[in-house]
């Protein structure tokens, strides 16, 4: 369990969060807060981040917080531009630093918030990978937001997009030593949704799972095909729950246990048959109110916890 899942993450505050027109090119799932001067919704936001933080703290997690910075408005969602890797997983790298896709986001790879964190799960430095010369390729692959790791059975599953290109997955997985499962999903429009994470959940003997958003039999078969060889039971979520995050969700391990990490958005929204299949798998579902940062940002709970494991 504990290769799985965290019980301390990194938290970057929304200091300068906002809307990001570069970032909004292909997330259709963020919206410009136009009832909200700058000052009221920097208010609004770091209201939300100390929700996060005292939420989760009072579960039992360790929270490293750093601050963010105008010039980086996605910066609330670490988990895009690094992943870290239990010793229990006994793989090379332990810290892995990842292509970005936007220049804003390129810079939230900031080397005193990277040092703090090699230092925090006292990485070696030949334990350290980084991957942004892909970069220059014009090649992406943003974290776990682009990717959903099943550590105990080693498979990496990426939905393709322009977030997520197949040479840098083909790259990450052969140095880790997982398998890759690629797919394409879609949103209600079929639109390409932008990261995997939004679609896909990845709990120690669940996968919460948007079935439909992968309209290719072929590609949903093989999905499930893995899954099911894993031992692990799917709780299907509709196009209509992505929406609301369900998807965006984290299993983490707290003082009593493990517990699902999401928005209130997406609690409001699980069915409770969902939530009854979920509390089989978890001792707890925490919801947590980030409905500002989710919806002008276009990610949630998920993409604001960047693990860390040690």
């Amino acid at each position: 369990m504990a290769c799985q899942i965290a019980s301390q993450l990194l938290h970057v505050r929304p200091v300068g969060f906002g809307f990001n027109p570069d970032t909004a090119q292909d997330n259709s799932y963020m919206s410009p807060a136009f009832d909200l001067t700058y000052d009221e919704l920097q208010a609004r936001v770091l209201q939300e981040s100390d929700i996060f933080v005292n939420t989760l703290t009072s579960k039992g997690v360790r929270v490293l917080c750093m601050n963010g910075s105008p010039e980086t408005p996605d910066a609330v969602y670490p988990n895009n531009w690094f992943t870290s890797h239990s010793s229990a997983e006994k793989i090379p790298a332990r810290f892995i630093l990842y292509p970005m896709t936007s220049p804003t986001r390129q810079i939230e790879r900031r080397p005193e918030i990277v040092r703090a964190l090699i230092d925090t799960c006292q990485f070696r430095q030949s334990e350290v990978v980084d991957m942004s010369f892909f970069e220059k390729q014009g090649k992406f692959l943003e974290g776990t937001g682009a990717m959903c790791f099943d550590r105990l059975n080693k498979i990496c599953y990426v939905g393709l997009s322009t977030r997520a290109h197949p040479d840098v997955a083909q790259f990450i997985t052969q140095l880790l030593g997982y398998r890759l499962v690629t797919f394409h999903a879609f949103d209600e429009t079929a639109f390409p949704i932008y990261h995997t994470n939004v679609m896909m959940c990845m709990g120690t003997t669940f996968v919460i799972l948007c079935e439909e958003s992968i309209t290719d039999e072929y590609e949903l078969a093989m999905v499930k095909r893995a899954i099911a060889e894993s031992g692990k039971v799917i709780i299907p979520i509709t196009l209509a729950q992505v929406r609301a995050f369900c998807g965006n969700a984290l299993e983490m391990l707290g003082n009593n246990g493990s517990f699902l990490a999401c928005s209130k958005t997406a609690y409001d929204n699980y069915t409770e048959q969902q939530k009854a299949e979920l509390l089989r798998h978890v001792s707890e579902i925490v919801p947590i109110d980030v409905s500002t940062i989710e919806t002008v940002g276009g990610g949630s709970v998920r993409c604001m916890i960047g693990e860390l494991y040690s």
